[in-house]
């Protein structure tokens, strides 16, 4: 539903400023600060390094002013491209980075090519060296010192509750912390050091820190390059490096409310406690004997999978909430099973079993908004009733509570009919429908508000109606679609789409079908993490039998599970799992017996640790 400009008035003067501004967005940031929206995964390290280092968000930094000269195609003069960074990098006072012998627009097409291919990628990933630059890759540390994109808001929140996972919840953490699973035995001393956290040291080759100096306007140590070892920088991360060092100073520290980055914690207990073991086991492991381009694809596989199974368990547990009141427990927070093609699409009746089960995951996306709306209601009247209304704020301790304890406190108001609650939104809501009712969706959003048992349940509905359900979903389903794709193709992508026909009564409708795929980068990223036991954290035996149990239990990725397909549909499937895993060679041997089956790394995982 397209909401003009007058109805969305109508709501916020019905509601309040406050009211409706708390429920107008896709997500309930106080149960799981993420946003539901697109994002690049690849644009996500360089923050997670800066935070990891400094404490603190990425604020504004000096990119665009460094840089910007005549803007990009479009005739915009705040946008820089890779033409832009060349004309400066081949500048007199540069010479000595880039001393050439070759024609002058040789060397200024090589280089302007080699940053848009190597270290930079375009808006909407456009090809060329004249488009504008939306985001660095995590070639070296120094990624950390471009604010790219231009605020971190549109990473989604995805960097914070990266670092977050890495270093635990300081205030209430969920588990003791892993002891030196990073080196390091409490947040504190994950930042501003190297040498204790082994993601930062990955990537910090060549770096030297004098934290005697600050850099202009940021108050952060100075981070210089040791020439000598700079010569033994991959090409990528040279040119990354000569172009940090045209910039005045790392991004200013975002603060709120006066406070830097701090860890915390969300309402997906189970999948925090399985993506924060997964972090700190696999960088322990793998972050010295994996080269650094395999450990960056495999880290944002980890994260992308890890944050996939999170909000889908936040999807199965307001669906919950919903219907009872009540809050899931741990054991129970297990995300609803998404059916995983092994065969990468060839196989026709597989990929349908697979973008049926994605179906039914979206159609369980689209019931979790009206539970996430009912949900902002009820926390802004529990805990920051606002707009000038008269009535008096329920609970004082609200905003203090933990995720579990905000949810648990508003099922209580869903289950027992919390009547101070109920009656102010009745009396906002029929005064808000009141002022449509002579519009053509007065009737139909009249219906929507009595559909629902509850009443704030019923109001999360008008609103989700508002902002346009299918949208709101496809924001939802676009994060999810994003989360998993790495690259193109079924080797690379966990996330296969293609445009189908549905062709009857003379009419010819065309939809996007989606389904998971096994990706190569997947396979090979979770082998080795599961062949790190999650308990102990030392190495172990996995059969592909074990695999394929933890990887649904863990994560809801099911291969040879689901009950819309029949037994040998399913076999068929794992069999074109244990081809892959063949070819990958990470399955060893050709032993029927399931318990000969074993998976092997790539490389001795005690090796992998310094002893």
């Amino acid at each position: 539903m397209v909401v003009s400009k007058d109805i969305r008035t109508n709501l916020r003067d019905s509601l309040g400023r406050k009211l409706e501004r708390a429920v107008w967005s896709s997500n309930a940031d106080s149960l799981l600060p993420i946003q539901f929206n697109y994002v690049d995964l690849k644009a996500v390290v360089p923050a997670v390094l800066y935070i990891l280092r400094f404490g603190a968000r990425p604020g504004k930094g000096y990119f665009t002013t460094s840089f910007v000269t005549k803007g990009d195609s479009s005739g915009r003069k705040d946008k820089v491209t890779a033409n832009d960074i060349a004309d400066l990098l081949l500048a007199d006072e540069n010479r000595a980075y880039f001393s050439v012998e070759v024609d002058e627009k040789v060397a200024h097409r090589v280089i302007s090519n080699a940053l848009s291919g190597l270290v930079f990628q375009n808006t909407k990933n456009r090809r060329g060296t004249n488009h504008a630059i939306i985001r660095t890759l995590p070639n070296h540390f120094m990624s950390a010192k471009f604010d790219l994109p231009e605020r971190v808001s549109h990473l989604r929140g995805i960097p914070e509750i990266t670092v977050s996972a890495i270093v635990g919840d300081s205030r209430k953490p969920s588990r003791p912390f892993i002891k030196n699973a990073l080196q390091m035995t409490s947040s504190k001393e994950s930042f501003n050091n190297y040498g204790s956290n082994l993601l930062l040291a990955k990537f910090a080759r060549a770096i030297k820190v004098d934290e005697s100096r600050s850099a202009a306007n940021t108050g952060n140590p100075r981070e210089d390059i040791d020439e000598a070892e700079a010569i033994d920088l991959e090409i990528d991360q040279l040119l990354q490096v000569r172009v940090a060092q045209c910039l005045s100073g790392f991004p200013n520290k975002q603060t709120s409310n006066g406070k830097t980055f701090e860890p915390f914690s969300v309402v997906t207990e189970r999948q925090w406690r399985i993506f924060s073991e997964d972090l700190r086991h696999f960088i322990r492991y793998f972050s010295k004997n994996l080269s650094r381009n395999e450990f960056t694809a495999a880290l944002e596989m980890m994260i992308g999978v890890n944050l996939f199974a999170m909000l889908n368990s936040y999807i199965k547990i307001m669906n919950t909430w919903a219907m009872s009141g009540e809050v899931l427990s741990h054991d129970d927070q297990a995300p609803y099973p998404v059916f995983i093609d092994c065969s990468g699409g060839d196989n026709r009746t597989i990929r349908l079993l697979a973008e049926n089960s994605w179906e039914n995951l979206s159609r369980k996306i689209a019931s979790a908004t009206t539970a996430i709306k009912g949900f902002q209601f009820i926390e802004h009247l529990l805990g920051e009733v606002g707009g000038g209304s008269k009535l008096k704020r329920d609970d004082d301790n609200f905003s203090e509570k933990t995720p579990r304890e905000k949810l648990e406190a508003a099922g209580e108001v869903l289950t027992n009919n919390n009547h101070r609650v109920n009656t102010y939104i009745e009396m906002r809501m029929d005064q808000f429908l009141d002022s449509v009712s002579n519009e053509t969706i007065g009737e139909p959003l009249g219906s929507l508000y009595r559909m629902e048992e509850h009443i704030a349940l019923g109001a999360g509905r008008v609103v989700a109606d508002l902002m346009g359900t299918t949208p709101t979903v496809q924001r939802m389903i676009g994060a999810m679609k994003d989360l998993l794709h790495e690259g193109e193709g079924p080797t690379a992508s966990m996330i296969i789409w293609r445009q189908t026909r549905n062709k009857g009564n003379g009419n010819s409708k065309s939809k996007v079908a989606r389904e998971v795929v096994a990706s190569d980068i997947f396979l090979e990223t979770f082998v080795h993490r599961l062949l790190i036991d999650p308990n102990s954290g030392i190495p172990r035996t996995l059969t592909v039998r074990r695999f394929i149990d933890e990887i649904a239990s863990r994560y809801g990725l099911s291969i040879d599970a689901d009950p819309a397909a029949n037994s040998y549909l399913l076999t068929e499937n794992r069999g074109y799992l244990e081809e892959r895993l063949r070819a990958l060679g990470l399955l060893v041997g050709v032993n029927d017996s399931e318990n000969m089956k074993i998976l092997r790394p790539r490389f001795p995982l005690d090796d992998a640790l310094e002893r």
